[in-house]
């Protein structure tokens, strides 16, 4: 079990659970920090299926105790550990019981406190829960958000507190696609847990409703594992579409991911986007997505038109009618793939947030 008493200032990071897509920059931070990192991590989210992924850093892994329908939370074990760093980072989540402790005590002792997260409850910035966030964000010392566009609108809010946007990347620069154009561009791809927020359902039916519209080689290809995957394949089937609609199960291998991107012309997300959005663009690949969903802060970088098409939540129809619209404009969109990727790249690559991190850490540490 890792300690903090090294000669060496200790940065702790605090993580309901790290799961494969926080890997990178967590291992980012590791190659930045050194052995000062240590990460504290339970084995499962709020969500039973995002689960912790083994990462290339000093790990200690708590037991997580969820309360009230796994609504609340508490660390075994992460407090100590928190309290104890010359650096640490938790999860702005009110929901993490044990996080406000580490918050209270550190506040008292006046040691150093960045909360990384969401600025604003997924409701939004008016949302009856605000108070309470915002009272999380006045006792941290620093506050590290997803996206440059709540750091603007938390600096308004708060001018007196410092606070960073360390973009939600998934890649590194070196990864980058830079060849988007020359993709074959005949796949519709969704990829994300297969659950009713994120709407899977309404994809698949309306890729049947299009089907007779697409290419003959058009598949629609769902990426990820989840409680609607049985209803998923029997629905399929019901519709008759079962030869043309893959079940991959999670895949979190980044080649496996480029081969899949490479195939598909457009990703559509029909429930809420979050960081689909930020992995569909870094391979060049447009994006359909519902207008009226309570999308993470990521949904930013979706662009009307340039990288992504908006419609109507709820639609069957309207998704359908996107699709082939994206087909019947295959040419255009395969053209602007590179120029996608590259505005990618540019905002939300790993070293980005690394950056962004490691500056905040240093003005605490030498």
């Amino acid at each position: 079990m890792p300690t903090v008493t090294s000669q060496l200032p200790v940065v702790v990071l605090v993580q309901s659970v790290v799961p494969d897509y926080r890997r990178p920059i967590v291992e980012g931070l590791r190659r930045s920090l050194g052995a000062r990192l240590v990460v504290v991590t339970g084995e499962y989210g709020f969500e039973p299926t995002v689960r912790f992924s083994r990462v290339d850093v000093e790990t200690t892994v708590v037991r997580n105790v969820y309360r009230a329908r796994r609504r609340l939370l508490w660390q075994h074990g992460s407090v100590r550990l928190a309290v104890g760093a010359d650096v640490s980072i938790i999860e702005m989540n009110p929901r993490v019981l044990s996080t406000w402790v580490t918050l209270v005590v550190r506040r008292v002792l006046g040691r150093p406190t960045l909360a990384w997260g969401h600025a604003w409850p997924r409701a939004g910035p008016t949302a009856r829960t605000e108070p309470v966030r915002g009272l999380m964000r006045r006792l941290a010392s620093e506050i590290v958000v997803y996206t440059n566009t709540e750091a603007d609108a938390l600096r308004r809010l708060m001018p007196e507190k410092r606070i960073r946007a360390a973009p939600n990347g998934l890649y590194p620069e070196s990864s980058a696609v830079s060849k988007a154009d020359e993709r074959p561009g005949r796949d519709v791809i969704y990829v994300g847990r297969l659950v009713g927020s994120k709407k899977p359902m309404l994809l698949l039916e309306a890729f049947a409703e299009a089907l007779p519209r697409l290419p003959a080689d058009a598949c629609l290809v769902l990426v990820g594992d989840g409680e609607l995957l049985p209803d998923l394949r029997d629905r399929a089937r019901v519709l008759g579409v079962r030869d043309r609609v893959h079940f991959t199960g999670h895949v979190s291998d980044f080649e496996t991911l480029r081969s899949l991107y490479w195939d598909a012309l457009v990703s559509v997300s029909p429930g809420y986007a979050g960081l689909s959005v930020i992995q569909s663009h870094w391979f060049g690949v447009p994006m359909v997505i519902a207008r009226n969903e309570p999308h993470a802060p990521e949904i930013e970088a979706a662009i009307e038109g340039q990288n992504a098409v908006f419609v109507e939540s709820d639609s069957r129809a309207a998704l359908s009618d996107a699709i082939v619209d994206v087909f019947q404009a295959r040419a255009l969109w395969l053209s602007r793939g590179p120029a996608i990727a590259r505005q990618c790249v540019v905002r939300y690559a790993i070293e980005a947030s690394v950056r962004s991190f490691a500056a905040a850490i240093r003005a605490y540490v030498a």
